[in-house]
């Protein structure tokens, strides 16, 4: 209740667009808007063209919809964050000992074997490849979903097109130690 967002009075306008993303995300099941879209959207409403930035701002601190003022993901407005994002970097940032014996990693381990076994082994994700089949799905939100994960430190660009997978870093460490004390017992 003391949040600043909270507190804020806003135009009717703001409130009946608000109405319509929720329908729109609730109804018709519209995960994702273009930002011209949704400005588009918004001014029928009657929301000044000039106010749909500070508009979205307040809807995002409102928890409403997702979007970010960034270069390179204040293109998308996400209706429903779950479905345009959680699912995906969830499809990339999983434990590979339980998620990845369903879609779409099974096809990638039979069919991309020696750069799924990097991603899982090593936390190397191929850019060019690997990266856009496991996210096939989202492929119209794959550049803002990359953005966001590196942004947030989820994955790390390097050089050669390819993604670091921190998380899974952690994976392939335990796994090269186990390998290694397993060999020394041997011994």
């Amino acid at each position: 209740e003391s949040a600043s967002h909270v507190q804020q009075k806003v135009p009717w306008a703001w409130i009946a667009c608000c109405d319509v993303f929720l329908r729109r995300a609730m109804d018709d099941n519209i995960v994702s808007l273009t930002l011209k879209e949704a400005g588009e959207l918004m001014e029928g409403c009657g929301v000044a063209e000039g106010n749909i930035e500070e508009a979205l701002a307040f809807f995002h601190e409102m928890g409403t919809l997702f979007w970010i003022n960034d270069v390179h993901l204040r293109k998308v407005v996400v209706l429903d964050p779950f479905e345009a994002f959680v699912k995906p970097i969830r499809t990339i940032i999983c434990d590979p000992q339980l998620h990845t014996d369903e879609e779409p990693h099974t096809s990638c381990k039979t069919f991309m074997t020696s750069v799924y076994e990097d991603y899982v082994m090593n936390g190397r994700l191929d850019a060019n490849d690997l990266l856009p089949t496991l996210l096939k799905k989202w492929s119209h939100n794959q550049d803002a979903i990359v953005q966001l994960m590196c942004k947030f430190g989820l994955i790390v660009r390097l050089p050669g097109d390819v993604y670091l997978v921190p998380s899974l870093m952690r994976e392939a460490v335990m796994s090269s130690h186990q390998e290694q004390g397993q060999r020394q017992n041997r011994i």
